[in-house]
């Protein structure tokens, strides 16, 4: 109903809501967002108040911003003319699922201003900060996840902060032996200004590095997006990919700028490690992501940590490993330490090899924002099928198998400790009812055999 909070709402605080926001009406969905905002306007809002079902647009804050950047202007856009204004974008659909599968954010943006995208490519990553947040500038540990990123026969590796007092030059080395790509990590403030900006782009440039992973933009004033325009634009003249975090939702900018692969813009899997709400809402918040935030651009929720965190985790095993198929991004950082991984049962473990980052067609099965989401994604010939289950309660489920072709699957689902274990079986091909019940918080995993 119009006024009522979402799930992970701080209630009487509220200063508004941010995009995209989702609505279920008597006879349709729809989202409301944004596309195609860039240095020409700031992010914009909904306003708290919605009396009479009114929504109204409002501006950054005031208080908007991190310390180490000194802003010029206030919070209101301004631009000579002529002025072109972003999209202010409604999404219909008759299911959620059409909302899912919309692309209508991405096509309202500005072509590609890249000619040639060739060296642009997406990939899984493997990434050492969540597991050891305190080891930030050891070169045997960020060697190891090189070693690990290889033999999974993922494309990346990522050197969060601190990477500069590690030996660069030798991870470089390595990295390029094995075939993996690898990003870093930046300040966004060093990117606000011309000369610092393109100095810094050309440093990593002449490093190899592949890309760089900007953080702490912490507003959605126009300067600040002025600057993410720029660093996109001047990271393509160098061949770098760009991930934005700390940061506004994403407007379109994959269609513009193809080097931007992901963005955070998510309360993701660092939540356990700052905030004490998160282990009671996240399972409810990953059945509303893919119909709100993963719909308008690529969300780098950084899946899969299972390790023990200062706020632990409720959500089963299961539904961890269901995210990283459910959840979609440019580059897929997973979270947890390579030890972890191993101790997968088989089918687990192939899922991490083979499931990629970029799909060629997905079928939203069961769309339920808030309670349960069920979708199937085909890579190539082969069909994955994940579900997760946004509520305290078990929810049985049957799902239609055969349209997907006379294969057998694997199924990876709960083990016997089922915060920490996974499990595996077959189901047989042409099952045309397949019934499963996924626990409070849990989730599944269906692997065609090949």
């Amino acid at each position: 109903k119009p006024g009522d909070p979402p799930p992970y709402s701080r209630g009487g605080d509220t200063r508004g809501w941010y995009f995209p926001a989702l609505f279920q009406t008597a006879g349709a969905w729809l989202l409301i967002t944004e596309s195609g905002t860039g240095a020409n306007y700031c992010a914009c809002h909904l306003a708290p108040d919605s009396s009479g079902g009114l929504y109204r647009i409002a501006f950054p804050f005031e208080d908007e911003g991190t310390r180490r950047v000194k802003y010029v202007h206030g919070v209101e856009p301004r631009h000579p003319l002529p002025w072109v204004l972003p999209w202010r974008v409604i999404v219909l659909g008759d299911t959620a699922g059409d909302i899912l599968t919309s692309t209508l954010v991405t096509d309202l943006a500005e072509p590609s201003k890249i000619a040639d995208t060739s060296w642009i490519k997406p990939g899984r990553a493997s990434w050492s900060w969540w597991a050891y947040p305190d080891r930030r500038n050891e070169t045997d540990l960020y060697s190891s996840y090189i070693t690990y990123a290889a033999k999974q026969g993922w494309e990346y590796s990522l050197l969060d902060a601190g990477w500069e007092k590690a030996d660069t030059k030798a991870l470089v080395e390595q990295a390029t032996r094995d075939k993996v790509g690898l990003m870093v990590w930046a300040h966004a403030d060093v990117f606000y200004d011309e000369h610092r900006r393109k100095r810094r782009l050309d440093e990593i440039a002449r490093l190899g590095i592949r890309g760089v992973k900007i953080d702490f933009w912490s507003t959605d004033r126009q300067e600040a997006l002025a600057a993410m325009e720029a660093t996109l634009r001047d990271a393509a003249e160098r061949k770098l990919l760009v991930n934005f975090h700390g940061c506004t939702l994403p407007r379109g900018w994959q269609r513009t700028w193809p080097n931007f692969v992901t963005a955070e813009a998510v309360l993701g899997a660092e939540s356990y490690m700052f905030d004490e709400r998160y282990p009671d809402k996240s399972a409810e918040l990953a059945t509303i992501l893919p119909f709100t935030r993963n719909v308008v651009g690529p969300m780098d929720f950084t899946p899969l940590g299972l390790g023990e965190k200062r706020y632990p985790r409720k959500n089963t095993a299961a539904h961890e490993l269901a995210t990283s198929l459910i959840f979609t991004s440019g580059i897929v950082h997973y979270a947890d330490k390579p030890e972890t991984y191993e101790a997968f049962p088989t089918a687990a473990k192939d899922i991490l090899k083979a499931a990629p980052a970029l799909w060629d067609e997905t079928r939203c099965l069961i769309g339920e924002p808030g309670k349960v989401v069920a979708l199937a994604r085909r890579a190539g010939a082969t069909w994955f099928i994940a579900g997760i289950n946004g509520t305290a309660a078990d929810r049985p489920l049957e799902l239609d198998l055969s349209p997907f072709g006379n294969k057998s699957w694997k199924l990876v689902k709960e083990g016997a400790d089922t915060v920490q274990n996974l499990d595996e079986q077959i189901v047989p091909a042409n099952t045309s009812k397949w019934t499963h019940t996924l626990p409070a918080r849990g989730g599944f995993v269906l692997r065609q055999d090949s």
